[in-house]
């Protein structure tokens, strides 16, 4: 009996094991692709549109989970790149996201989006995500909700497909705000998707295609947050050795300083 329970426990841990982003990069793309995708991504690029992107910087790079989908555009910053995992014309380099081959310190701005979600070490990430970021830069992230319908609704469509998108991690945002917080960064701003950002006022679906678009729109509505947070840095003023001076107190002018030898008897 305890053996059958481990083993459906092993296969139940299995099932929502989130791979690497490698083995899971490619199908995330084609389910941006989706009806379902281009609703989330169209209510993404809506939100950074406003004024959760206005930060200054000029050096931008977006490590996401598609090198087509960039939010990118949203940031005033003059020099802006992307980063992949794969092979991908849109992107500037393919690298691993936990060793990226920059210096430390050289960016102003590093955009995730969603790389903490499908990353099998998300703590590991953001940490050398934070390396990179210059003094006073900042981290976006841009990250599912796992309270809202899309983040429940994974436990139960990833019993039923294999759907790369189903299988990610569940990051509170106030768990992600925490781990910013110990490495030094400060929170700036915290948006969640709503629901009107998610209508598309020009598009009229048929009355077929009612009911599918009205469940993206509810599905889709508070699915994703975007966190922005700023890196401080305290200088360390080296502490030099002053030279003590003397200090004359009027009520001790009058004392005599007594050696050993000019003792009395």
């Amino acid at each position: 009996m305890f053996k059958l329970n481990g083993k459906i426990l092993d296969r139940l841990v299995d099932r929502f094991r989130v791979p690497a982003l490698e083995e899971s990069q490619a199908d995330l793309s084609a389910w941006l692709a989706t009806p379902f995708g281009k609703s989330l991504y169209r209510a993404e690029s809506q939100l950074c549109r406003g004024d959760v992107f206005k930060i200054s910087g000029y050096r931008a790079v977006q490590l996401g989970i598609s090198p087509g989908h960039t939010l990118l555009e949203a940031l005033p910053h003059k020099h802006k790149f992307i980063l992949t995992s794969i092979i991908d014309e849109s992107a500037a380099c393919v690298c691993d996201y936990q060793a990226l081959p920059l210096p430390t310190g050289t960016l102003d701005t590093v955009l995730l989006h969603h790389v903490l979600d499908f990353s099998p070490k998300p703590h590991a990430l953001l940490n050398e995500s934070a390396r990179v970021v210059s003094a006073g830069g900042y981290i976006i992230i841009v990250g599912f909700n796992p309270f809202s319908f899309f983040g429940i609704s994974k436990w139960l469509a990833g019993l039923l497909t294999r759907h790369q998108v189903w299988h990610h991690n569940s990051l509170r945002r106030a768990r992600l705000i925490d781990w910013l917080q110990l490495i030094g960064f400060q929170l700036v701003a915290s948006e969640t998707a709503r629901f009107d950002g998610l209508i598309d006022k020009q598009s009229q679906p048929r009355l077929p295609g009612l009911t599918l678009e009205w469940l993206r729109r509810r599905i889709s509505s508070g699915a994703f947050y975007v966190i922005v947070a700023r890196k401080q840095v305290i200088p360390l003023n080296p502490i030099r050795h002053a030279v003590w001076q003397t200090v004359k107190i009027p009520g001790f002018v009058g004392l005599k300083k007594f050696r050993q030898g000019d003792r009395g008897d």
